[in-house]
């Protein structure tokens, strides 16, 4: 299973680099300015926003994560059909195709995450997700070649929804085969205690999501560990989305790229995330989840100051070697931190197990049908396999608010100064320097672990 996971990984990660790094340029073919790409990115996830929570729920309720997820990322390679064949500039098709896609694609990553967490034999985080970092180099590189044969058109970045299609269904495939039936571990005496307090057979209701989503806001709050890391994460997370909406166009604009280019920095991503990750628990031992989260906000401020003078590609390839401390360095953390936590008998472990917040909020209790028995899918001292309150927290705010920011934001800096690009790079650089700082705030505070903290 743990050699399954590895190809869970790679194949999840492979969907990501056939669209992401390409969005702002695909858009760009289809005939849309900077402000509407931004508009688009911004509306289509505040629809992650909504569906993370609800569909991670639905599964939690009826133990699918398997099946919802297949159906999920097939509803989204369908989503990228319907994007393929949108008249240029038609702003309601791609609008309709983008809010139906995402829609599908917010929970996979907190599902997947949170599959790799628990499924992983013991091995830690880092070691696993490094295969999505290969996956990411191999899959750019890939991506470049093909794109650099598409020769009937020029606008070669609008075929990128049909291999973002062709991706989503070998992960399927891959989903199928790794991931065994929910059902397949669960013994009838495990069955007898396995309900809880709300049913997993129906959605949830309109009043019920609302719940979800205060709680969420609530929690991560009135977490005092969780609540700085998911905010500070949630600043790198928007210079991130800055830069991957400004970038490639910027490099192709001013530097004229061709598609190769680009994958080749992308690989320059890859190679450097899987040094980071393999390092990630040395790291962690050394330095702790606080110095990590320093040196990931320094480095962002050092890229984007160097974009925002570079004259030559050679720089640019230079400082993209860079990426894994900025990237890598930050999930590392994270996802540590947030891992431990989750393991703590006070935080809810699933989102179809009710949260009373009250008095202190960090000492949320969970509530069962059964309060005298552990619940079957976290035995005593081991995680839920579910999308946990903790890591669909963090993916919630850092994945979710972060890019309907950073998407209209990046649009209109980009829309409305002179120097376009270059403008926003020294707005990111300016806000990687107060994070950093805030960070150095946390670990004095104690509200981030320091060295030795695993």
């Amino acid at each position: 299973m743990v050699h399954g996971v590895k190809v869970l990984v790679f194949s999840l990660f492979a969907t990501v680099a056939t669209y992401s790094p390409f969005f702002s340029l695909m858009m760009l073919d289809k005939g849309f300015v900077a402000l509407d790409t931004g508009l688009l990115l911004s509306v289509s996830r505040a629809m992650m926003l909504v569906s993370t929570p609800m569909l991670c729920a639905y599964a939690d309720r009826r133990a699918q994560h398997r099946e919802v997820l297949a159906v999920l990322s097939l509803t989204a390679a369908a989503s990228m059909i319907v994007l393929f064949f949108c008249p240029m500039g038609d702003f309601g098709v791609a609008a309709s195709a983008l809010i139906a896609y995402s829609l599908c694609s917010g929970p996979k990553m907190a599902m997947c995450d949170t599959i790799v967490v628990q499924t992983s034999g013991g091995q830690s985080y880092p070691h696993q997700r490094l295969w999505g970092s290969i996956a990411w180099g191999v899959v750019a590189l890939s991506v470049g070649a093909i794109l650099r044969r598409i020769t009937w058109v020029t606008q070669v970045y609008q075929y990128v929804p049909l291999l973002h299609c062709a991706t989503l269904l070998c992960f399927v495939a891959v989903l199928l085969r790794v991931v065994p039936p929910a059902t397949a571990h669960v013994d009838q005496g495990e069955k007898e205690h396995a309900d809880v307090s709300l049913p997993r057979s129906k959605w949830p209701s309109v009043a019920e999501l609302r719940q979800y989503l205060t709680g969420y806001v609530r929690f991560v709050i009135g977490s005092s560990f969780l609540g700085p890391i998911v905010f500070g994460t949630s600043l790198l997370s928007l210079v991130e989305v800055a830069l991957n909406f400004s970038l490639f166009p910027y490099v192709r604009r001013v530097f004229q790229a061709p598609p190769e280019l680009l994958s080749v920095i992308l690989a320059i991503h890859a190679i450097s995330e899987v040094a980071v990750f393999s390092f990630g628990p040395a790291l962690i031992r050394n330095i702790g989840v606080s110095g990590m989260l320093v040196m990931s906000a320094c480095t962002f401020a050092l890229k984007t100051f160097v974009y925002s003078s570079m004259t030559d590609t050679m720089t640019l390839l230079l400082v993209e070697t860079l990426h894994g401390l900025c990237f890598a360095a930050m999930w590392t953390a994270a996802v540590t931190h947030v891992t431990s936590l989750v393991k703590k008998p006070e935080v809810p472990l699933t989102n179809s197990e009710s949260v009373v917040v009250s008095g202190d909020l960090a000492q949320a209790q969970v509530h069962t049908t059964h309060p005298t028995h552990p619940h079957p899918t976290h035995p005593q001292g081991q995680m839920a396999p579910t999308a946990s309150v903790a890591m669909t927290s963090l993916w919630f705010f850092s994945q979710g608010l972060p890019p309907i920011l950073g998407g209209i934001t990046s649009g209109s800096v980009i829309h409305i100064a002179d120097d376009r690009e270059v403008t926003l790079f020294k707005v990111v650089c300016v806000l990687s320097i107060v994070t950093a700082l805030l960070f150095v705030m946390y670990a004095r505070c104690g509200l981030v672990h320091g060295a030795g903290y695993s």
